[in-house]
């Protein structure tokens, strides 16, 4: 049995750590995936560093989508 532990949630995606046991702590030995938030595996089998990178590609990705579909004279809020 694969378990799956939050590390970062960040807009509709999930960085988890996959272990075969049912404790995990950040500094254990891991793989990583990304997940969407209804769960779907994006990626996985990657490092803490290339999930936390695929992450930030993915939350950038899509919010540079939301910036191309806002209509004309709306400013976003940051």
């Amino acid at each position: 049995m694969t378990y799956q532990h939050l590390v970062i949630s960040r807009g509709r995606y999930q960085l988890v750590a996959l272990t075969d046991d049912a404790q995990y702590s950040i500094g254990d030995r891991a793989n990583y995936a990304v997940l969407t938030d209804s769960g779907a595996r994006v990626r996985q089998d990657m490092s803490l560093e290339e999930a936390r990178a695929y992450l930030d590609l993915l939350v950038d990705q899509g919010n540079a989508r939301s910036v191309d579909h806002q209509p004309a004279g709306l400013k976003l809020r940051r």
